[in-house]
């Protein structure tokens, strides 16, 4: 009897895969579609392949895997498996309903318990029949933790105003040639500050997004 099964991978030809990959892979179409979605069933399935090393029966290192059976790169495999290992299946059960980045679930994730999210003393669970009173709650606590939050903007210009004022104090006390010379060192340091922020701007952004 055969130890093989055939499954559809990310190519158009058709591979024959061994008998305990091809269950893992099986289970959800060879995981093809779960670049739009993760379920949590997916990242699992993710995980053991990673664990067990599956790929290597197909003559693969993990980077070549994800790319030629996932559909994504390693990089995003490895993203789905550490939101597996930090948040459990509440973090994939919560995003197959609303779409929610990583840091802000992170942020709620106090508020998530045995896949339910408590709110104002009710504990919703997180299902599909939930969705309306789940969106309204998220959209209430994302409400509630952007005003608790210190502004970046503020916080950077009180450190500004702090240093244009020590600044300022330095070239006063100065005297002759020391403040000419104060004065050039400060002019030149905003310059290299001004093009190190400008040049920032325009690097690309080439780490991949979740």
């Amino acid at each position: 009897m055969s130890t093989e099964v055939v499954l559809p991978t990310a190519s158009s030809a058709s591979t024959s895969l061994p008998f305990e990959l091809g269950q893992w892979l099986g289970r959800h179409q060879a995981l093809a579609w779960i670049a739009n979605r993760c379920s949590a069933a997916d990242a699992h399935t993710l995980r053991h392949i990673r664990e067990e090393k599956l790929y290597r029966a197909l003559d693969q290192n993990w980077e070549e895997f994800c790319r030629d059976y996932a559909g994504f790169s390693h990089k995003k495999a490895d993203r789905v498996i550490d939101c597996l290992d930090e948040f459990g299946d509440s973090y994939f059960n919560l995003t197959e309903i609303l779409k929610i980045p990583v840091p802000e679930y992170r942020a709620l994730q106090h508020a998530i318990e045995d896949n339910q999210l408590e709110f104002e003393g009710r504990r919703i669970p997180i299902s599909r029949e939930q969705t309306q009173e789940l969106l309204e709650a998220v959209r209430t606590l994302r409400g509630r933790l952007e005003k608790a939050a210190p502004k970046p903007t503020a916080d950077l210009q009180h450190r500004l105003d702090r240093i244009v004022r020590d600044v300022a104090g330095a070239v006063r006390h100065a005297q002759g040639a020391d403040r000419d010379l104060l004065i050039v060192m400060i002019e030149d340091h905003a310059k290299r500050v001004i093009d190190a922020a400008l040049q920032s701007l325009e690097e690309p952004d080439t780490e991949p997004r979740p």
